[in-house]
């Protein structure tokens, strides 16, 4: 499943990105995720080896994870956040917060099984290739994510409770006028991954404090 991809690929000729009805305020999907959804939560399935990573030596490439994804406005401000709960078998399995332009211009935040087999907040940032930041260690089996912007810079923070919350990253929002945001589910070097999304919550509001994530 892992390929190799056109670096000037863009959504316009990305044929992976597909409309779809409503679930929740999601409207398109990326690699056809198996999607099971309630009114409290939604979960996306992905097959094995999948992931979004361009790595910086171009040893690997793979943009073949499933994704479920909104437009939005990037004129305004906006917060997504929801709690998140993997299925944890195989190193990198993850469930992740995604933003998207296109294959070779993306966010993601990540709640991970690390190398050792630690679950680990990352966050992987690409422009043509892919940085990798392995963030705080956490011991719980679920964790609250959230991805902010104020239109200028995006931060991206972590919460156990969803009301204290954790900034681990702020950068530059140099993202196109209408990207998409959402979610993720990757098993990059195992059979698959299951993870439950609950208490999405997507507002087009600023944050009060934007290093506080509050």
């Amino acid at each position: 499943m892992t390929q190799n991809i056109n670096r000037e690929s863009n959504v316009a000729i990305n044929t992976n990105l597909k409309e779809i009805e409503n679930i929740l305020f999601f409207t398109h999907i990326v690699n056809t995720p198996k999607i099971d959804s309630s009114q409290d939560s939604i979960s996306l399935s992905s097959i094995a080896k999948t992931d979004f990573f361009n790595a910086p030596d171009d040893s690997y490439t793979a943009n073949n994870a499933p994704l479920l994804l909104t437009k939005i406005d990037n004129n305004k401000p906006f917060v997504l956040s929801c709690k998140v709960l993997p299925t944890f078998k195989q190193k990198y399995d993850a469930g992740a917060l995604f933003f998207y332009d296109n294959n070779q211009k993306w966010l993601k935040l990540a709640f991970e099984l690390d190398d050792s087999y630690n679950k680990r907040i990352v966050s992987v940032k690409t422009d043509q290739y892919s940085d990798d930041c392995n963030h705080e260690k956490n011991s719980n089996q679920s964790i609250y994510l959230k991805i902010a912007s104020d239109t200028k810079q995006i931060g991206c923070y972590y919460s156990q409770d969803s009301k204290e919350w954790v900034m681990i990253r702020l950068f530059k929002n140099n993202f196109s006028p209408i990207p998409f945001i959402g979610l993720s589910t990757q098993s990059p070097t195992g059979d698959g991954n299951k993870t439950i999304f609950s208490e999405i919550l997507l507002t087009y509001e600023n944050l009060n404090d934007f290093r506080l994530g509050i």
